[in-house]
């Protein structure tokens, strides 16, 4: 049987239904029964059921067929289900079974274990001196040759660098000659001299 989410307007005319003396029995046992708000116990409802009015379609279907018999328009089942939604049940949460959690659990603390068995764990002493010192203090006859190349790309490059700075500094001078303006200064110069 659907269940309706009820507009307040007519859990209104619902409960004013109730109040009504000429209501048969059966009619007014189910809706005290579909109007009963759910007992919460201080929790804040997850659920749409609890927050809102949700009633089995048939208690509106009753109450239109009563209120026809009745002759009263405004009970009529176009307006008892005019606002309504349908309810759904909210899907279940999944509950993980204990046999996974404690599984997980175990998987967990044998993974800690060995961690930690990996952190603590010292490699052996002559080991740890045969790699270490071996990078650390390479062999000297390579260590030897390994700077006299490091010292010969040095040079070649510091001399190609002063190489350029000459020759730039070269043609620079060749250039302010060749332009004329050397004569005046040294005509100067060479009276400074005299």
């Amino acid at each position: 049987m659907p269940l309706l989410v009820v507009p307040p307007n007519t859990v209104a005319a619902l409960q004013a239904i109730l109040a009504r003396d000429d209501v048969p029995p059966s009619l007014r046992d189910d809706l005290q029964a579909a109007l009963r708000p759910a007992p919460l116990h201080g929790a804040t409802p997850a659920d749409l059921s609890v927050t809102e009015t949700c009633l089995p379609h048939q208690v509106l279907v009753d109450v239109a067929h009563w209120a026809q018999t009745k002759n009263e328009p405004t009970l009529a089942l176009s307006e008892l289900v005019r606002g309504t939604s349908l309810y759904f049940k909210p899907p279940p949460v999944y509950q993980r079974p204990p046999e996974l959690d404690a599984s997980l659990e175990a998987i967990q603390r044998a993974h800690d274990e060995k961690e930690y068995a990996r952190m603590t764990a010292a490699p052996p002493p002559a080991a740890w001196k045969a790699t270490t010192l071996a990078t650390l203090y390479p062999p000297s006859r390579e260590a030897a040759q390994a700077e006299r190349v490091a010292w010969r790309q040095t040079r070649a490059q510091m001399s190609a660098v002063l190489n350029i700075m000459l020759s730039m500094g070269a043609v620079a001078t060749a250039a302010w000659w060749a332009g004329g303006t050397a004569s005046p200064i040294w005509v100067r110069w060479q009276s400074m001299k005299s």
